[in-house]
This record gives C-alpha cells, sequence and structure tokens, in this order.
C-alpha cells in the first residue's frame, strides 16, 4: 500500500513547494520512494506561480526543480487520503480545518493525522521549532503592506524596483539586471535559509517515522 504524506502552508508557493521536492527526494535516496509519495498543498488560493528564487535555492542544494510551479489549494479529498499531514507552522492547522466547523468529525481526522513539521522534525532544545521560515514573509509591497505575503526587508530599494519586483515575484518572472543582483543575493540567503531548516526537519523526521513504522507495507 502507498502511503501519502501532505505537506500543508499558507498559498503553496514556497516552503511547501520546496518541501516537496526534498522530501521526495530524501525518499528515493534510501528507497522509500516506491511505497511513500509527498504532495503539497496551500490554504489559501492565490493566482501565481512559483517565484524562479524556489528553483534557484533548491538547485544550490542539490536538488532538481519542483514539478508543477502552480499552486494546488488543500481539498477535502486531501485530508482525507493522507497518512500524514505536515503543516509549516499551527496557524496552518487552525486554517486547513477552519471550513469544516460545522463538520466535527472531518477536523477530528485532520488534527489525527496532522504533525507540526519544525516541531516533530527538530529536538526540543533547537531554535525554530514553531515554524518553518517563510522567505515570502520578508518581501514587502508597497501597494499592501498588511499583506503579509511579500513583505521586506530590502528597504534600500528604490520604489519603483520595489513595486516591479513585486510584481514580478509574484508572477514568478523577476530577472534581476546587474545593479539589482546585491538585492537578489539578499532573497537568495532567504530561500536558503529555508531549504537548509527543511532538509534538516525532513532529514530528522524520515528517522523518526522509520522508527515508529510508518513505512512498514
Amino acid at each position: 500500500m502507498n502511503k501519502k504524506i501532505l505537506l500543508l502552508c499558507k498559498v503553496n508557493l514556497n516552503r511547501s513547494k520546496i518541501g516537496e521536492v526534498i522530501f521526495n527526494e530524501q525518499l528515493r535516496r534510501i528507497n522509500l520512494d516506491s511505497i511513500c509519495s509527498v504532495s503539497s498543498a496551500g490554504v489559501a488560493e492565490i493566482d501565481s506561480t512559483v517565484p524562479h528564487f524556489v528553483n534557484s535555492a533548491l538547485k544550490r542544494a542539490g536538488y532538481g526543480p519542483v514539478i508543477n510551479d502552480r499552486p494546488s489549494v488543500v481539498r477535502t479529498d486531501d485530508l482525507r487520503s493522507a497518512d500524514l499531514i505536515f503543516t509549516m507552522s499551527d496557524s496552518i492547522f487552525l486554517e486547513s480545518v477552519r471550513p469544516y466547523k460545522n463538520f466535527p468529525e472531518v477536523q477530528e481526522m485532520v488534527k489525527n493525522k496532522t504533525k507540526l513539521l519544525p516541531e516533530y522534525g527538530l529536538s526540543p532544545s533547537t531554535e525554530g521549532k514553531d515554524e518553518i521560515f517563510d522567505p515570502a514573509s520578508r518581501l514587502v509591497s508597497p501597494r499592501d503592506s498588511n499583506s503579509g505575503f511579500y513583505s521586506t526587508l530590502l528597504e534600500k530599494l528604490p520604489s519603483t524596483f520595489t513595486e516591479y519586483f513585486v510584481i514580478a515575484s509574484s508572477l514568478g518572472r523577476y530577472i534581476p539586471n546587474t545593479a539589482d543582483r546585491k538585492f537578489t543575493k539578499q532573497i537568495d540567503r532567504l530561500y536558503d535559509r529555508t531549504v537548509r531548516q527543511l532538509e534538516t526537519c525532513i532529514t530528522t523526521s524520515i528517522t523518526k517515522m522509520k522508527k515508529e513504522g510508518f513505512f512498514r507495507k
């Protein structure tokens, strides 16, 4: 029987997409990909594509690109068919069950198979076990500073470049010119941080899951 793991984040553009690639590759390397598959989804809908920073960060870490650069919104069938659900933060779990407030049996079903990935995959003494770092949370939209999705640490960006960056990133088509490379290096470091944290969490999680017998047929 093929085991199914579902990774959930806000909009399925960054963390869960990266995690899906890393998780499936880690399973392939230890010959568990034939009995377990990993997919990802978001709890909110967005009309966008995966930013190119995602695939660049994966490539630097030795992984292939994401399979589907369009975000997926989690469905009830996804929650039911998954043997195990990993969320990127506690708030993601709450959002995933909110639509089922009148269906307590669904909420209980999801709760019983859901784990917070950074908590499960890190030791109690490790910092950052409350949430997988979201690189997009540090990129700011000048048009909607309260959106939280494209907030910024790039405060020195010219307003015209910032506006262009926000629009282009949301479309997944941002290509920096020479003058902008110092800023994109900062963004690359954000995505590298997420990749490193996910690698650590996923490696530890697979070890725990093996000990707990999750992969037994």
